[in-house]
This record gives structure tokens, sequence and C-alpha cells, in this order.
């Protein structure tokens, strides 16, 4: 099915005061399909996704955690594996989830911009654990466009890989490049 063809899905996330069914709830009773969440170690993904499907609602991606993504091009070893196992963890909670989209950042941080054979080995066990599991992994538009840039060519072809575009990162981050025009056949 197409997600394009869908409304927009928006956001859940804990709010002060609300659980996460009456958040669900609040979104449904907007008119929106279906949500996308943030994705933490411990989170009650596979619960959420129960609820959501009895509402009829679509679960249509993760958000994977960012914090080790530039450890993944430029951090020892151990720190690039820790980075990847925690998409690779994230990965496993989608496929069991049954949601079909894990965003990912390729990069966090204003300081480099020299992508590194070392990331593409890295992000390489990342989308090999999507394909073997079912799940695209989206990489997102954020700071360190040369990053994406690595990545979308590295494994270009591969039913695994798409773009997850976010339009307030394109004008703070990639100072409105278009990155759009130039990944959206990948989105």
């Amino acid at each position: 099915f197409c997600m394009w063809k869908q409304k927009l899905c928006l956001g859940l996330g804990p709010q002060p005061g609300l659980s996460m069914q009456e958040l669900m709830e609040l979104i449904q009773k907007a008119g929106f399909d279906g949500v996308f969440t943030m994705w933490r170690q411990g989170d009650d993904c596979l619960k959420w996704a129960k609820q959501l499907d009895e509402m009829g609602l679509i679960y249509q991606s993760i958000h994977s955690p960012w914090g080790r993504s530039a450890d993944m091009w430029h951090g020892s070893a151990e720190k690039a594996q820790a980075g990847a196992e925690e998409l690779m963890d994230c990965l496993r909670t989608c496929a069991e989830a049954e949601v079909p989209i894990m965003v990912a950042h390729a990069f966090v941080g204003f300081q480099d911009h020299n992508p590194t054979q070392a990331g593409i080995d890295c992000f390489s066990q990342v989308v090999e654990e999507a394909e073997k599991l079912g799940v695209k992994v989206a990489f997102e538009n954020t700071e360190g466009e040369e990053y994406l840039a690595a990545l979308l060519e590295a494994f270009r072809g591969n039913s695994a890989v798409g773009f997850c575009w976010d339009s307030g990162h394109e004008l703070c981050y990639n100072h409105s490049q278009d990155l759009l025009a130039r990944y959206g056949d990948r989105l």
C-alpha cells in the first residue's frame, strides 16, 4: 500500500497528563489516518501497534534514536557498533510490531562533513538487517547532508532504503537545497 496516498500521519509521543491511548483517540478524532512514534528501549510499541490496529489507524513509522549516528562514521569501532546495534534493535521492534518504515538520521552534527567508508560499512549492517526483516530504512534529511548523499548513493537501488523528507529540516539544516527534488523518487 502507498503511504503517500494516505492522509498525513501525526507524531505520537508522551504528553503530560495524557495516556498514549488518549492521544491516539485525539489523533483519530482529528481525522488523521495514522501515527509515527519515536523509539526508546523499553517503549511498548507492540501494545501501541495493537491499539492502533483496533482503532483502524496505521502505525506508519518508528523514528530511531539518533544520538550515536556520528559515531557510526567517526567513532571507535566499539562506539560505531553500538550505534548499529541500537538501530538494528529498533528495526526488530518495527518488524515485530509490523511497522513498515524505520526513520533514521544519517548524521547529527555540524562539525564534520566527511563521510567515511567505515560509516558506509557500519550502516550496511543496518541495511542488511532491514532487508532480512522486510522493513524499509528511510534516511532523513538532517544536518550533514553529505552523509545522507553518501548513504543514498551507496544503497541506490536497494529496496530496503528510502528517503524521509522533513520540511523543517530542509529550511534550517539543508538551507533550502531542495533535497526533495534530489531524492523525492525515494520517498
